[in-house]
């Protein structure tokens, strides 16, 4: 069921990257990676509770020689992300990683903390419907994204460009 799910995601991932105009950059890959998995959250809300559950359950869904193929699927659409991160340090539009996370390209890092900070936002979905106006997600997935890629060295006016240069309906 993960598999599917993790399928679902990966054609919302797809077609952003797609809509993007080729070549695409890499901070509006970037930009566009994030707000598909804000729409995929919105729009198939029970696989992505799913897909919720699966991560943060604390307790074991399945066997190891079962989960690894999934975990292995999970990867692999991380990699989209990683991707775009990596690109746009190559790019000179973000600063290479410091010390140890340097050594090992950095986006497995910086992946897995835009991945966890979009995830966390995510979560306020259901609380969104009941705070109108104060939890408006798509801004506030701008916002964050617009933050770390800033904090990882992306000169403001950049990552603003970037955000301004995806294809209208993105953000919606």
């Amino acid at each position: 069921l993960v598999g599917q799910v993790l399928d679902e995601l990966q054609v919302f991932l797809l077609s952003a990257e797609s809509a993007l105009p080729q070549p695409a950059r890499p901070l509006p890959r970037v930009f566009a990676l994030a707000h598909a998995y804000r729409r995929f959250a919105r729009e198939r809300p029970h696989p992505f509770g799913l897909l919720s559950a699966t991560i943060a359950a604390p307790r074991v869904l399945l066997e190891t020689k079962a989960a690894a193929p999934v975990a292995e699927r999970a990867v692999a659409l991380l990699e989209q992300l990683a991707s775009a991160l990596g690109d746009a340090t190559k790019a000179g539009q973000l600063a290479a990683p410091p010390g140890d996370d340097a050594a090992h390209g950095g986006e497995f890092t910086r992946t897995i903390c835009l991945f966890a900070q979009l995830q966390g936002l995510l979560q306020l979905q259901k609380q969104a419907r009941f705070s109108t106006g104060l939890l408006e997600l798509a801004p506030l997935v701008s916002h964050a994204v617009r933050a770390l890629l800033v904090g990882w060295g992306g000169a403001p006016k950049t990552v603003d460009a970037a955000l301004a240069s995806l294809p209208e309906g993105a953000l919606t």
